[in-house]
This record gives structure tokens, sequence and C-alpha cells, in this order.
């Protein structure tokens, strides 16, 4: 069964098919619809579009199949994006899951500034 997953600090913070089915209650439980069919293929090619996508390209290119909410998280750990962009997407997006991730990068950042400090 085809998954696919991201983790910050062993935490999952993103997870396909999980958040993702379309649960509908019926008299006897639940039913649970995968969408297998065509989304790990999509998937897949979003994510290969992200990686072969020039970095100036980033920021002014509209994912239109990420339905996942799959790219803003890819750019918040996209070590390609500098601080000033990563700010930039932390005002502009609501996905809580890149929010976390661009929350651990900043942190990270000040943590080497402080070390580099200390050490002069």
């Amino acid at each position: 069964m085809p998954r696919y997953w991201i983790t910050l600090d062993k935490n999952i913070i993103w997870d396909y098919p999980k958040q993702f089915i379309d649960k509908k209650l019926k008299k006897d439980g639940v039913i649970k619809t995968y969408p297998y069919n065509t989304d790990i293929s999509e998937i897949s090619d979003l994510i290969e579009e992200y990686i072969q996508m020039d970095k100036e390209e980033l920021f002014q290119k509209h994912f239109e199949k990420d339905l996942w909410g799959l790219v803003n998280i890819l750019k918040a750990a996209d070590r390609r994006i500098g601080i000033r962009r990563l700010l930039l997407l932390r005002r502009k997006t609501k996905n809580k899951s890149a929010l976390l991730v661009i929350e651990k990068r900043l942190e990270l950042i000040q943590d080497i500034k402080n070390k580099n400090t200390q050490g002069q």
C-alpha cells in the first residue's frame, strides 16, 4: 500500500493517505474511500516538478496540481530558499505543517548564529 509522509523531530506532520481519507458515516459504520487510483502518481509528479524547478521560479510558480498542501511544506524545508523568502512564506501560508518546518528552520538558523557569536 503506497504511502507518503513527512516527519519533523520524529513526528509525522503530513501523511498521505491518512490525512486525506474521505470518511463517510453510514448506519453500519465508516466507509473509507482511498484515493489511490490517481493520487500516488500525481503526488510523485508534483514532487518531481518541484525538485526540477529552478529556485528563482519557486515563488513565481503556482502549483495548480497541489491538492494536498505539499508544496509549501517542501518550500519551508528547501535549503535553496533563504531567510528572506522563508519569512515571506511564513507570512503568506496558513499551512500548519509548513509553519512548523519554518519555525524549526528559523530556530536552527538562530542557534547557528548564536554559536558563531559565542565562538568569536
